[in-house]
């Protein structure tokens, strides 16, 4: 075993190591609206810093949850049904980003809209006030992308069994 050999023992664990590093620092994620976008786009909302493991829908009593990459959703504490896994992560991709436009709006009146659990960090609360303004994590905002989100959430299918 010669001098090349324990050299690219080094450099195959530096390089190891850099891509770990890197892995950790990607991962760790960022949990913020953000309201400043790049010069000339607008600014986008961003609810899933980390993949959702569960949603709660106030109005509705709805539930979903993520179950060994299976969809479950219940109405009301009742018995969990699967959704159809494609249209399901449709609706989260338009869900977690959308155009937002940030406002200074103070209301007291906020209703809680729906809980959102996540693989990392804390649950969230989005909140909305009767003008349809938005607010999580102390930040106000208006979004009609995620208004059409919310509208649709009730509309993804069930799994369709063999036959059906």
């Amino acid at each position: 075993m010669g001098t090349m050999y324990w050299l690219r023992v080094v450099g195959m664990v530096a390089v190891l190591t850099a891509v770990l590093w890197s892995m950790h620092n990607l991962n760790k994620g960022h949990t913020g609206i953000p309201l400043v976008a790049p010069k000339g786009a607008s600014p986008v909302l961003e609810l899933c810093p980390t993949r959702i493991t569960w949603l709660d829908v106030a109005a509705t009593g709805e539930h979903l949850e993520e179950h060994n990459t299976h969809w479950m959703k219940s109405v009301a504490n009742g018995p969990m049904e699967e959704l159809d896994a494609v249209s399901t992560e449709k609706w989260f991709s338009r869900f977690c980003q959308g155009k937002l436009t940030a406002t200074d709006h103070k209301s007291t009146d906020w209703k809680n809209v729906m809980k959102i659990g996540y693989v990392e960090g804390q649950e969230r609360v989005l909140k909305v006030d009767g003008e349809h303004d938005f607010q999580i994590d102390g930040l106000s905002f208006k979004s009609d992308d995620l208004e059409a989100a919310l509208s649709t959430l009730a509309s993804i299918p069930k799994l369709k069994k063999p036959g059906e």
